[in-house]
């Protein structure tokens, strides 16, 4: 079973950014893209309010992600090339993190 951490909206957020980066569009291009205002989508990619199951759907639709990537992070649901590339983002941002960690 799923850990339900997966699917906070601060985890959802991390993913939404990572989806749009890899997209390489605005905040603004990737909500007027989905059909959202700029503050909706701001507010979750900040994981202020959690994403929607129609702004979900929408990106599915779009740009071929998948509802369980979003939610559950379940990268291996991904088209390949995006699997591949949010995978290496995945590390790249655990790697970020950890040189910011103290050493003890």
């Amino acid at each position: 079973m799923e850990s339900g951490l997966e699917s906070t909206p601060s985890r959802v957020a991390q993913r939404l950014k990572r989806v749009r980066n890899y997209i390489n569009v605005s905040q603004a291009e990737f909500a007027k893209a989905i059909g959202v205002s700029p503050t909706r989508y701001n507010n979750w990619e900040r994981g202020r309010d959690r994403l929607s199951l129609q702004g979900a759907l929408k990106i599915n639709e779009l740009y071929g992600t998948s509802l369980d990537f979003l939610f559950l992070n379940r990268v291996e649901t991904l088209p390949i090339n995006m699997m591949k590339a949010l995978s290496e983002s995945s590390l790249d941002e655990a790697s970020n993190s950890s040189k910011d960690a103290p050493v003890l």
